[in-house]
């Protein structure tokens, strides 16, 4: 019996090739993570901190999945991680403005202790 997985056996057609074989898993994981980071990045309203960083790591998982199998899913872990980005910093802005113009309730509360 030989040991090479790739060899056929008597009238047996080949199914995979050690390109395809190889090629099978480049990247995938990287792009079901970027999917799955622009889901929680996106939604994660109640946790406003840990959006930045899951933002900025799953977009740079979506571009290495770029180059994977499931381009759909790179695109779309993509996407979501943009706009998050995007809903992330102006939510910053909108508390920092809250915040220095002094139209925020628990600022006002602490500075009049």
């Amino acid at each position: 019996m030989s040991d090479n997985p790739f060899a056929d056996g008597p009238g047996q057609q080949s199914t995979s090739s050690p390109q395809t074989a190889n090629r099978s898993g480049n990247g995938n994981g990287l792009a079901i993570a970027a999917l799955v980071l622009g889901i929680v990045g996106f939604f994660g309203a109640c946790l406003p901190i840990c959006r930045l960083p899951l933002n900025i790591i799953g977009i740079v998982l979506g571009v290495m999945g770029l180059k994977s199998d499931n381009l759909g899913m790179a695109i779309a872990g993509l996407v979501l991680c943009i706009i998050g980005l995007l809903l992330t910093l102006a939510n910053a802005a909108f508390g920092a403005y809250l915040a220095m113009t002094g139209q925020n309730d628990l600022i006002n509360a602490m500075q009049n202790q």
